[in-house]
C-alpha cells in the first residue's frame, strides 16, 4: 500500500520525466533542423557569392585585356600623329625648296630673256 503508492508516485515521475526527455528531444530535433535549413541557405549564398565573384574576375580579365587593347591602340595612335607631324614637315621643307627652285628658274628664265632681248638689239 505504502510502499505500492510510493512505487506508483516514482512511476508517474519516471513518466513525467521520460515525457519532458521526449518534448527536449523533439524540440532539440527542430533546432538541429533549423541550424540544417540556416547552414543549406548560407551554403547556397556561399556557392552564389563564388559564382559571382568568378564572373566579376572574368569582367576584370576582360576589362583588362580592353584596356591593353586601348593602350596599344592609343600608342598606335601617337605613332601615326608623330608620322603626320613628319609628313607634314617633309611636305612644308619640299614645299619652300620647291618655290624656291621655282623662284631660280623664274629669275634664270628673265635673265635668259633679258639676255635674248639685248642679243636680238645688237
Amino acid at each position: 500500500t505504502r510502499a505500492r503508492e510510493e512505487g506508483e508516485a516514482a512511476l508517474s515521475a519516471a513518466r513525467a520525466d521520460a515525457a519532458a526527455l521526449v518534448d527536449e528531444r523533439d524540440e532539440l530535433a527542430r533546432h538541429i533542423d533549423d541550424a540544417d535549413a540556416v547552414a543549406a541557405t548560407l551554403r547556397r549564398q556561399v556557392a552564389d557569392l563564388g559564382t559571382e565573384r568568378d564572373a566579376h574576375e572574368l569582367d576584370a580579365k576582360k576589362s583588362g585585356r580592353r584596356v591593353r587593347e586601348l593602350e596599344r591602340e592609343a600608342e598606335a595612335a601617337v605613332d601615326l600623329k608623330r608620322q603626320l607631324v613628319a609628313l607634314k614637315t617633309d611636305r612644308d621643307d619640299l614645299q619652300t625648296m620647291s618655290d624656291a627652285r621655282s623662284a631660280a628658274l623664274h629669275r634664270r628664265v628673265a635673265t635668259l630673256e633679258a639676255e635674248l632681248t639685248e642679243a636680238s638689239q645688237r
